[in-house]
């Protein structure tokens, strides 16, 4: 492939939208570019040791956002080898390990251990995993056939814990045990599978998300040794091949080239993101940088790593590997380049597996869901929304007809639920089934869309299903419960003590949900606890509001946003059903959470 020159007007986004929507949520609709405007590398970390030579290789990210990545030096006097950690909330980057057998590519499985490819040149050569608390490591699989691996490269694991990793050997003074090149597979009882050995030196490893296709990068590069008495090495094949996965994970029908660089020099690290789309670490001389592909291999953006605003000063600016960030840091894309570590926020989510503690909390969630069909049974297909008489923000009084069905989560987001998910907890009253607080609605947003990223991934809701906040006819729709009185229970305040936590009974945000009485539907803490936010922006009334109850997107208060539901530090009346706070979208306050509806 003949590559083309950067074109910086083409690739580039205009604005940068918070609250990214995933790509199947809105058809019909254009999806943002992915690389927004005046997005730029932030340089986070450069080695400060003394050592000639060698690369930070294989980012991966820990179930608390922490970055963990591999510091290689090419020569013997540099040691086996370092893998460091990077704090993104406090900026800090610390060492892990001072000997890592010389890791390259790693990743976390589900249980949070830290998995690893060990190479040659006074290396290991085998995969491991260690412990992130103990710095334990065990190998996982050190031979095949009974011979040594060449020098274990990248990785990659599926949902089921299997763990592709490439195997072929670019330098190092060990002999050659196995003859062939090729991409194995471990499974969970320990057995080693040949995979493919159609891959010249197979080197980055990614899967798609619904893991029906293998990406292996091939960068022949043509020596396997450090020999300066040698001629220089020959290139061979620079290309990146798809493999089509069976059931049962083995690769089937050959190989498709999906990009071949012909004489320039090829990729290193891939990842994927949550549509699918892959992350090209490109060592081209002439074009260095991150190359965004579709799926089918079309070009969707380039982020340049030479001459880049906020590039540090690096001898070639030669990008090695990849991976986003979770939670809080979803759309944010961690480079290593060089000695080097680098972040670039972009206009996308990453794809990652859900742990074992994301993945029982979520599943818990989903059982939580309440199902709700208007027109059927006790849920009328129509309802008066606001109130006649009272303040103008909630007139004039109005008929919705509610759009469709949808699930709606029977309590507000607890705390353990968002740390899973998001890597912290903000809230200044802390309890792992307290409510989650301090949230302003671009996080809250956020966490719906991580949360429907791991749900896909782990099977829990349909692929065109999504978590969102409610719009405000929904809320007070199900607030309500078929009820048209001030409150679910009725219109006697006395009452409120019963299903709410307010400023009557209440001296801090810190109850677990669902310790008062349900409404009608089974929804608790719906009067008091917490504000929760809503979808739409911010109208002084309901003058031009449609008719339906979809989110009442045109319009609005440039930077505001509303509020149902009153909390613990409210009054009776701002606990009614029709009762709407209309506030900055950026306040973060210990009275202001988010409840969960689950639709398309």
């Amino acid at each position: 492939m003949k590559l083309k020159k950067f074109d910086l007007s083409s690739s580039l986004f205009l604005v940068f939208i918070p609250g990214i929507l995933l790509a199947a949520d809105l058809p019909g609709e254009k999806t943002p570019a992915i690389i927004p405007e005046n997005a730029k590398l932030e340089h986070l970390f450069t080695r400060g040791a003394a050592i000639k030579g060698g690369l930070t290789e294989g980012p991966a990210v820990a179930p608390d956002g922490s970055i963990f990545f591999s510091d290689i030096p090419m020569n013997k006097d540099g040691g086996a080898g370092m893998i460091l950690r990077y704090n993104p909330r406090t900026g800090k980057t610390a060492t892990f390990k001072t000997d890592s057998g010389k890791s390259n590519g790693l990743m976390f499985d589900a249980a949070g251990q830290l998995v690893g490819c060990q190479g040659a040149d006074y290396g290991k050569r085998r995969l491991v995993s260690w412990n992130i608390r103990t710095g334990e490591e065990v190998e996982l699989a050190g031979k095949f056939t009974g011979k040594r691996f060449n020098a274990p490269n990248d990785l990659v694991i599926d949902r089921s814990g299997r763990i592709y990793f490439t195997d072929p050997r670019y330098v190092g003074h060990e002999s050659r045990d196995l003859k062939n090149r090729a991409v194995y597979r471990v499974d969970g009882d320990g057995t080693v599978r040949e995979i493919t050995r159609e891959v010249r030196k197979p080197n980055g490893i990614a899967l798609s998300p619904d893991e029906k296709t293998l990406y292996v990068a091939d960068h022949d590069n043509g020596t396997d040794r450090i020999d300066p008495s040698l001629p220089p090495p020959k290139q061979g094949e620079m290309k990146l091949y798809a493999f089509s996965l069976d059931d049962k994970g083995l690769a089937t029908g050959g190989r498709k080239t999906l990009i071949d660089f012909g004489s320039e020099i090829g990729i290193d690290g891939v990842t994927t993101d949550s549509r699918g789309n892959l992350y090209l670490a490109l060592r081209s001389a002439t074009r260095p940088g991150i190359l965004i592909l579709s799926p089918a291999g079309k070009e969707l953006g380039h982020i340049p790593t030479r001459n880049a605003p906020g590039l540090a000063a690096e001898a070639e600016a030669l990008p090695s590997n990849c991976v986003f960030g979770r939670g809080y840091q979803a759309d944010t894309l961690y480079v290593t380049i060089d000695t080097s570590l680098y972040r670039i926020r972009l206009n996308t989510l990453g794809y990652h597996l859900p742990t074992s503690r994301q993945r029982e909390l979520l599943s818990v969630l989903r059982k939580e869901f309440v199902s709700i069909t208007p027109g059927e049974g006790r849920y009328p297909a129509t309802f008066a929304m606001g109130r006649k008489g009272g303040p103008v923000s909630e007139t004039p009084a109005r008929t919705v007809k509610m759009s469709g069905s949808f699930k709606v989560a029977r309590y507000e987001v607890p705390q353990n639920l968002w740390e899973a998910v998001m890597g912290f907890n903000p809230s200044r009253w802390k309890g792992e089934r307290n409510s989650v607080e301090v949230l302003d609605l671009s996080e809250s947003d956020r966490f719906c869309e991580c949360a429907t990223g791991l749900m896909r991934s782990a099977g829990l809701i349909a692929p065109e299903e999504r978590i969102r906040l409610p719009s405000e006819a929904e809320w007070e729709y199900f607030a309500r419960a078929g009820t048209g009185t001030l409150y679910s229970f009725g219109d006697n305040a006395g009452k409120l003590g019963d299903y709410g936590w307010f400023h009557g009974n209440a001296a801090g945000n810190d109850p677990p949900v669902g310790v008062k009485k349900p409404n009608p539907w089974g929804l608790y803490d719906i009067h008091g606890y917490l504000w929760e936010w809503c979808s739409d922006p911010a109208h002084p009334d309901y003058k031009r509001a449609p008719a339906d109850s979809r989110t009442w997107s045109s319009g609005g208060t440039r930077g505001r946003g509303v509020l149902r539901g009153g909390s613990w530090k409210d009054d009776a009346p701002r606990l009614s059903s029709s009762y709407r706070r209309l506030a900055p979208t950026t306040l973060r306050d210990d009275a202001v959470g988010l409840r969960c509806v689950l639709g398309r």
